[in-house]
């Protein structure tokens, strides 16, 4: 039986259901735990252990939620083309080190649900926050997550037709603990290896149009077309037990026409993946993909057409060399202070009240209006960020929010060797909106600060928001090299910011596009590309027990 939406004898039984769960997973952990000793006669810096699991996150075909991604939907979801999913891989060490990283088959989750998830996580499993990633696809074919009360606002979305989202939420986060604690129960001797393949359906869309930029098609822009690979495989059967795969593109094959939940393109190249792959469990990792779109876009054909590319160039990788990681499992994370451009004061607000009905109009009003009730808008805000180092031979950066390629390709120009490549992953742990580039910054356009006209941050970002972060990624690489970077810890209670202000959970999904101009509203030069997401064309937690140890 599916757990249920809204009903309390459903409710009953999904209570009892977890319970049972635990208690099978406890059990599960603690035979794992008896056999540590039985480890292959490896050092434990190299010896890694690692289990994999997919749990459905699907609500019903008949729930009605609303999905995310497209505030042109005027109706809720009419069913399921495509099943979504919560997947973990949990990799650990003997001493005790310990990762666990998710993937989501939605558009984002915000930092109150993280936090809620890592805080169980730990508890329940001993993970650190700085051992837990929580990647999200960005599919807009997903349930809206309800992490944001405005969110509804800023969609057009009445707030009384939202239970089906509230009672997903809650579902969702217990289905991600559950999938972190079938992963930890499946542990075994593995050996691990990565790899790297190329997929070409990923375009800039940052066209110019000589006054600015618009959402469009920018064959000559920037982009990052490498598709990294980290596959896991069980020493003793020689399986496959996990296949992680990355490609910077928006997850937007599918427009706001599409009312059945799907997972778009990544959903379709994880199914080619595990089906390719009997046994393993395919996660995929959105890249620095906020500038970035699949061409051509606007079918399921075409969403099954890039699915099957990307999956090839995974494939392709997997059955050519690999490079072995060994050495010792570290982790890191750190939440610097991004900084909005300002000024947040009522009268800069009240100076926007000009076009009557557009965006940055009604953007000024919501403000307006958060000043009214008394509330202090924050200038400031807290930025993830986790750096995983597997042994010497691969570095992994998770940043969040709908990071622009320029970041991947920064990145990498500084810190990939050619012994130890770099993946820059992004949409992790928080996604609050754009993060543009310097370079976008000073260009403009949607990424480059009008997506915030359709949220309540203040301002766009300000100018030094790239020098903040990548100082950020340099001082976490170098952290993790320092002789005195302990292995990732598993009894540390997470140091975990809390929110600044009465606001601080007040952000919405910025690829809302914008509502229909009025009728007697005149578009300004500078004002926010229209729908920019539009349809596209065809063509305090208890004390943390212990990481059990793994069967071998």
């Amino acid at each position: 039986m599916r757990l249920g939406f809204g009903s309390s004898v459903l409710r009953s039984t999904l209570s009892i259901r977890l319970l049972a769960l635990g208690l099978s997973l406890t059990m599960a952990t603690s035979l794992a735990a008896q056999e540590e000793s039985k480890a292959p006669g490896r050092s434990a810096s190299t010896q890694w252990f690692a289990g994999a699991a997919s749990v459905e996150i699907t609500p019903p075909a008949d729930a009605k939620a609303w999905l995310a991604g497209y505030a042109a939907r005027k109706e809720p979801s009419t069913g399921v083309e495509q099943k979504i999913y919560a997947k973990a891989l949990v990799i650990t060490q003997p001493k005790g080190e310990a990762l666990a990283l998710v993937t989501l088959d939605l558009i984002g989750v915000r930092r109150p649900i993280t936090r809620r998830v890592a805080d169980r996580i730990e508890t329940r499993y001993g993970i650190p926050r700085k051992g837990l990633v929580l990647f999200t696809s960005h599919t807009h074919c997903g349930p809206i997550p309800n992490d944001s009360p405005e969110k509804w606002e800023i969609y057009g979305i009445d707030a009384s037709t939202v239970t089906p989202n509230v009672e997903f939420t809650t579902e969702l986060e217990n289905k991600i603990v559950e999938a972190v604690g079938k992963a930890m129960a499946a542990r075994k001797a593995v050996r691990i290896e990565h790899g790297e393949g190329k997929a070409g359906f990923a375009v800039n869309r940052r066209e110019s149009t000589g006054n600015g930029f618009k959402i469009g098609v920018n064959p000559q822009g920037p982009t990052d077309h490498s598709v990294p690979v980290l596959k896991v495989t069980d020493q003793r059967t020689n399986k496959p037990v996990a296949v992680m795969f990355g490609y910077a593109c928006h997850n937007t094959t599918l427009g706001a026409e599409q009312l059945k939940i799907c997972g778009d393109y990544a959903g379709y190249a994880q199914a080619a993946i595990e089906k390719a792959n009997p046994g393993a469990v395919a996660l995929f990792v959105t890249g620095c993909a906020g500038d970035q779109n699949p061409e051509p876009r606007g079918t399921l054909e075409l969403a099954q057409k890039h699915g099957d590319t990307l999956a090839t160039a995974v494939n392709d990788a997997l059955s050519g060399k690999l490079s072995p990681v060994s050495g010792s499992l570290k982790s890191v994370h750190a939440e610097p202070i991004l900084h909005f451009a300002g000024p947040v004061d009522r009268y800069s607000y009240q100076s926007r009240l000009t076009e009557k009905g557009g965006p940055r109009d009604a953007h000024a009003r919501r403000l307006i209006n958060i000043l009214a009730a008394g509330n202090v808008i924050d200038r400031n805000q807290p930025y993830p960020i986790q750096v995983i180092s597997f042994g010497d031979d691969l570095l992994m950066v998770a940043l969040a929010g709908e990071v622009v390629v320029d970041y991947s390709i920064n990145l990498k120009a500084r810190h990939a060797k050619p012994n130890r490549p770099l993946w820059v992953a992004a949409y992790a742990n928080d996604v609050f909106g754009y993060i543009p580039s310097t370079r976008v910054l000073r260009e403009g356009g949607y990424e480059g600060g009008e997506a915030y006209y359709y949220s309540n941050f203040p301002t766009p970002l300000a100018s030094d928001t790239e020098r903040i972060i990548t100082e950020e990624v340099r001082r976490l690489i170098d952290e993790l090299a320092s002789p005195n970077s302990a292995p990732v810890p598993v009894a540390t209670t997470p140091t975990l910011a809390s929110p600044t202000s009465p606001n601080s959970a007040r952000l919405i999904d910025p690829d809302a596009p914008p509502p229909p101009p009025a009728a007697n509203e005149v578009p300004k030069p500078e004002a926010a590309p229209a729908n920019p997401e539009a349809a596209p064309t065809t063509p305090a937690p208890a004390a943390p027990a212990a990481v059990p140890a793994p069967t071998p």
